[in-house]
């Protein structure tokens, strides 16, 4: 039951595995043709800051965690949520909690708890 009475601040923000593969952070992906849906990511993370959102649970990878193999730059990595999303979680937020979780084959994803600096 939604209780309108409580504010913002009061909820958290779950985003689990928020954005696909796009064109900004995974071209290599692409199809010619084709383009990959939109990142919404960070609009959905702005929003939430701005209404004075004090704790987000994100479920997904992390550059921090990913170790790239030999080889391969930084857009050959995460599918999880866009670069320009765990810039804005990281300088808006601080990482109070990692928990492992089972995840998907070659996938590196936690659960992460961040609280608003």
């Amino acid at each position: 039951v939604f209780d309108a009475s409580v504010t913002m601040e009061e909820r958290a923000l779950l985003i689990v595995w928020p954005n696909n593969p796009d064109n900004e952070d995974n071209p290599h992906v692409a199809v010619e043709g084709f383009n990959l849906p939109p990142v919404w990511d960070l609009e959905c993370l702005q929003t939430y800051y701005n209404v004075g959102g004090k704790t987000i649970i994100y479920v997904g990878e992390r550059e921090d965690k990913i170790n790239l193999m030999h080889g391969a730059s930084a857009s050959d990595c995460g599918f999880c949520s866009s670069r320009a999303f765990q810039r804005f979680l990281k300088e808006k937020f601080e990482l109070t909690a990692e928990i492992e979780c089972p995840t998907w084959w070659m996938k590196n994803d936690d659960i992460t708890i961040w609280k608003r600096k």
